[in-house]
């Protein structure tokens, strides 16, 4: 959050202006619960406090690949539809399983958030246990 010369809601809104898709982690010393919503308001993918465990970065980075993932297969499934107009049962079927993929992907993601929810209510001191 305190940069020289800016700050990170700067260098968020610089990296969102380069590449929408990108994901933004704040990472900060600074932490306040008005900056975690801000930050993430703005577009900032999460909020990590300084001091942080590498559990905790593994789990932010285990969620952003997660819906990048998820993210490409809904992108596949988008441009689907078009080829699968006059399709066979066997590209149906392909595109059910896809489906399913989308699905599990999404079961998944719930899971990684609520055990990340839980983490977060449990830890002292962290901003996010006071929402």
């Amino acid at each position: 959050m305190n940069l020289p010369g800016a700050d990170g809601f700067a260098v968020l809104q610089a990296a969102r202006q380069a590449n929408n898709n990108c994901y933004v982690v704040i990472v900060t010393g600074y932490a306040s619960l008005d900056s975690a919503i801000h930050a993430v308001r703005v577009g900032a993918y999460d909020y990590l406090t300084k001091p942080f465990s590498m559990g905790q970065l593994d789990v932010v980075l285990t969620r952003i690949t997660d819906r990048a993932s998820l993210q490409q297969q809904n992108r596949d499934l988008v441009r689907m539809p078009a080829a699968a107009a006059g399709a066979s049962a066997e590209k149906m079927a392909a595109a059910t399983a896809s489906l399913a993929l989308v699905e599990q992907g999404i079961d998944r993601l719930e899971a990684a958030v609520a055990r990340i929810e839980a983490r977060l209510a449990a830890s002292v001191g962290s901003p996010f246990s006071r929402l």
